[in-house]
């Protein structure tokens, strides 16, 4: 069973249910009560979580200069006091399991960065950290914990991008394209399969090659 979670544009999920029939649930990240509350709803409605997908992302992002510090709290603090809560939640049901998932995504502007990407690197830098850790605390219990690090994929985000700063960024990547949400899916599949089992604690780049560890 997949449940999704939803915080901002009710019409955007009851399309999304509507079309793939995966049930939304909605609550705030940035409570750490509303985190608990849904965990233990979902896992009293639907069972046990035995993988959690969290998408985590900075926003605005914006240069230094160019945020103010309501801004910076709101697009660093949130965004990785949200991870923290929600992973905490269900971390003791997991262990108990002995073999579970755990899978964020993030940007791959934790390591590469630009000059416009203060937020974005400050919490795609964190994510990597935090799940390096995390995967040393809960691997002891069959528990794997990874991070998908994304460069520049198809979504509505990139499609508001200008053409021809796309096209600029296109020529830095050696496949000469963007990625599409699907190869992402298919990643996280595999994680989330038997096969990848011995996979813990990495951060895998998926970003056409822009960027090379």
């Amino acid at each position: 069973m997949v449940v999704a979670h939803h915080q901002n544009d009710w019409s955007l999920a009851r399309s999304f249910t509507a079309e793939t029939g995966i049930p939304i649930m909605e609550w705030s990240l940035s409570s750490w009560s509303d985190c608990q509350s849904a965990v233990s709803d979902s896992s009293n409605h639907w069972g046990h979580i035995s993988v959690l997908i969290h998408h985590v992302r900075a926003y605005p992002n914006q240069s230094l200069n160019h945020s103010t510090l309501r801004q910076w709290q709101s697009g660093v603090n949130i965004p990785l006091d949200g991870m923290f809560a929600l992973t905490h939640c269900v971390t003791e049901n997991m262990c108990r399991q002995g073999y579970d998932r755990i899978i964020t995504v993030g940007s791959f502007h934790g390591v590469c960065s630009s000059k416009s990407a203060c937020m974005t690197s400050t919490v795609s830098g964190g994510i990597m950290g935090f799940t390096k850790a995390l995967a040393h605390e809960v691997g002891t219990y069959g528990v794997a914990a990874n991070m998908v690090a994304t460069g520049h994929i198809r979504t509505d985000d990139v499609d508001r991008v200008c053409p021809n700063i796309l096209e600029s960024c296109m020529k830095s990547i050696p496949l000469k394209r963007v990625g599409i949400p699907e190869e992402i899916a298919d990643l996280i599949l595999f994680l989330c399969s038997k096969p990848a089992s011995f996979i813990a604690g990495s951060t895998i780049d998926v970003n056409g090659g822009q960027w090379m560890a």
